[in-house]
């Protein structure tokens, strides 16, 4: 029962990642996503990306900074966060993109991490 729950789950949640190949972006942010859809589907309970807010995305980051950036550098990791809200915003055409200030003008932010 867990393993069909579990691969429901991962089923649902694949295809609202998956891009069409011919997609001029897909080169570009394919591997950015799939870093995120990792995070998202192992390490959240999440199963919308309709309900992946701001602090998933920083906590996405601070995932990578308590692993020590072993998988991934901090500046693939801030790609990734980039990729992620452009897919959101212009491949899926969401109107609620979650507001993530990655500037140095959120001390706030870099001070937490």
């Amino acid at each position: 029962m867990l393993e069909l729950r579990n691969s429901a789950h991962y089923t649902l949640l694949a295809e609202q990642f998956r891009m069409d190949e011919s997609d001029p972006f897909y080169q570009l942010i394919n591997d950015s996503l799939k870093r995120f859809f990792d995070f998202i589907y192992h390490y959240t309970d999440l199963v919308f990306i309709d309900f992946i807010d701001e602090s998933t995305i920083y906590e996405y980051i601070r995932y990578h900074k308590k692993t020590g950036f072993k998988h991934v550098s901090f500046q693939q990791v801030i790609k990734d966060v980039k990729a992620f809200l452009f897919f959101l915003k212009y491949i899926k055409n969401k109107k609620h993109v979650p507001p993530v200030d990655l500037s140095l003008k959120n001390y706030s932010l870099w001070a937490r991490l």
